[in-house]
């Protein structure tokens, strides 16, 4: 994790590690970055003031989205006649959507969609259907989710939200590094309040505060989605995607795939080195992948509908990619068709 010390230590190597012990705690102090970092806590500062105002990476709580009463997690490739930014802008303005991506290949677009029921989810495929130049629409449901670091497992003893809960969700959704004197001014309560409020929604786990770097090739990280048809019966494609520093996010599903896969580096060669990995352990499989080039929107914020007593361990949902929680564990959580 610790970039090496001396005159030759890149800048991109102390952002990369900075951003994977934020991907761990959001909240983390610049105390303990610049300890973890080998830096001066005055350079640990600089390069985490300036991470931030270049856009690059942003630092936000993710919520568990059965608070805000969502079922069934939508992901879609869609395909396009000609240009895809007025579509994509279309799939933007969705308040369902939460992810949408442009990509190279025969699907111009990808998104990923929440919704509260079987009838909403069909409402929102058919209102993407509807929008002019749309052509087709492939979709595959989650089943488990494998990994996703920006998760908000639902574990631990119960939490009923209120009010002031829920304007601090919304704060740190914004702004996952606000301090909480701007957090109690949010809530419109004490900073004493603030402070036990928010460590018990991470206790909770209700929410997570991680770091999401932008994608795309405009940007320091490449992205690939893959679609994998095949058996893990022996479970090394699960146990691969779990430990390997490239996968973002995994998900075992059915339909149009068997899992969904999204790789996140800083080159195409590491790229291509999980891409084979992945076709290794599906023998007999197939596989399928495509390039992100710009995100067009990502926002996982769902402040939450009515307060709510949440659920117990093992009954966790991911809130980054909207099925069952990142540790693998529970699953028959209703899905929506996606991809």
């Amino acid at each position: 994790m610790r970039p090496q010390r001396g005159a030759n230590v890149d800048n991109s190597d102390i952002e990369a590690a900075m951003v994977r012990l934020l991907q761990g705690d959001g909240r983390m102090s610049v105390k303990e970055l610049a300890a973890q970092l080998g830096l001066p806590r005055a350079a640990a500062s600089r390069a985490l003031r300036e991470m931030l105002a270049s856009g690059t990476v942003r630092v936000g709580a993710a919520t568990d989205p059965r608070v805000a009463g969502y079922r069934f997690f939508l992901h879609a490739l869609v395909a396009v006649d000609g240009p895809v930014e007025a579509v994509a802008r279309s799939l933007r303005d969705l308040p369902e959507t939460v992810f949408v991506a442009s990509l190279a290949g025969s699907h111009g677009l990808a998104f990923e969609a929440r919704c509260a029921s079987e009838a909403e989810k069909a409402a929102t495929l058919a209102r993407v259907r509807a929008i002019p130049a749309v052509r087709r629409v492939r979709t595959t449901s989650y089943t488990e989710i494998l990994k996703g670091p920006f998760a908000a497992a639902v574990a631990g003893p119960e939490v009923a939200l209120d009010a002031i809960d829920r304007a601090l969700i919304a704060a740190l959704e914004a702004d996952g590094r606000a301090t909480y004197e701007a957090l109690a001014h949010a809530a419109d309560t004490s900073v004493s309040t603030a402070r036990e409020r928010v460590s018990r929604l991470l206790r909770a786990k209700v929410i997570r505060i991680s770091a999401v770097e932008r994608r795309g090739v405009r940007n320091t990280q490449l992205g690939m989605g893959v679609g994998i048809v095949g058996h893990d019966g022996r479970g090394e494609l699960a146990s691969y995607v779990r430990g390997s520093r490239y996968v973002e996010f995994a998900a075992a599903a059915y339909g149009q795939f068997d899992f969904i896969v999204t790789v996140v580096a800083p080159t195409p060669a590491e790229l291509h080195g999980v891409l084979e990995d992945l076709r290794r352990l599906v023998p007999g499989g197939e596989v399928d992948a495509w390039m992100q080039l710009s995100m067009v929107k990502e926002s996982y914020a769902s402040a939450p509908r009515t307060a709510m007593r949440l659920g117990v361990a093992g009954s966790g949902v991911d809130a980054a990619h909207g099925a069952t929680s990142a540790s693998g564990g529970a699953s028959g959580v209703s899905a929506a068709s996606g991809d």
